[in-house]
Parts: C-alpha cells; sequence; structure tokens
C-alpha cells in the first residue's frame, strides 16, 4: 500500500499509527474527563469551549497522522510536548494528581511513537540548492 507521498507503508509503520492513534485518544477522554468531571466551569458551552480549546492543536494533526504526512507527524511529537507540560502542571494539585499522571503517561507515548513514526517513514524536505 502506498500513501500519498509514495512511501511503502510497512506493518511496523501500522502498529506505531495505531500506538499513536490510541495515546491521542486517550488525551482526547483524558482532558474532557478533567473538564467535565473535575474541573468543570459554570455552564456544559463553556467547559465545551474549553475543551475544543485544548485539544485544537491535536486536532488540527490527526488527519496528517491518518494518511502518514511526515510532517504533521513530526509537529504531533513536537506538540504532545505541550500536553506533557500540562499534565506535569496537573499533578501539583491533590484532586487531579490522577489525571496528570495519565496525561504525562499518554503524551510521552505519543510523542515515542510519532517519533519513531517519522523516522521510520522518513522526512521528505524538498530543497532547492543553494549556492
Amino acid at each position: 500500500m502506498k500513501t500519498s507521498e509514495n512511501i511503502s507503508v510497512t506493518p511496523k509503520v501500522r502498529r506505531l499509527q495505531l500506538i499513536s492513534l490510541i495515546s491521542l485518544s486517550s488525551i482526547f477522554s483524558t482532558l474532557a474527563l478533567y473538564r467535565y468531571f473535575v474541573d468543570p466551569l459554570n455552564s456544559v458551552t463553556a467547559s465545551s469551549a474549553v475543551l475544543i480549546l485544548q485539544v485544537a492543536p491535536l486536532l488540527m494533526l490527526v488527519f496528517g497522522l491518518l494518511r502518514l504526512g511526515t510532517r504533521q507527524i513530526f509537529f504531533l511529537a513536537m506538540v504532545s510536548l505541550l500536553y506533557f507540560v500540562h499534565g506535569i502542571v496537573l499533578l501539583v494539585t491533590l484532586e487531579s494528581r490522577a489525571f496528570g499522571i495519565a496525561e504525562v503517561i499518554f503524551a510521552l507515548i505519543l510523542c515515542v511513537s510519532t517519533s519513531y513514526l517519522t523516522r521510520n517513514l522518513g522526512i521528505s524536505i524538498n530543497r532547492k540548492d543553494e549556492g
């Protein structure tokens, strides 16, 4: 099977893609559970708006992961570090510590799996010869 960038997809690439998608959906669900049950805002609309803002960076890059775009996957690895930092911040308070641990673990899994996925796909950057 070939992707849009003419990269052959191996079973290892598919496994890494699946691990990335599982960790991505786990970050979504962890943030949603935290926003609606641990730290809800005054209305469901406000909580939903904040949740959409929290997951917007991941939502913009999820289609790149689905079609195996190497640049989007690389950016997804970098964006996952934002959720790692957010999880570290959640570790400070006692009632959100479990959600912080979960977010840190899922963000690390996402970062590592997308890094290996980028490595296995290879980054093809078109550059003009200088000079």
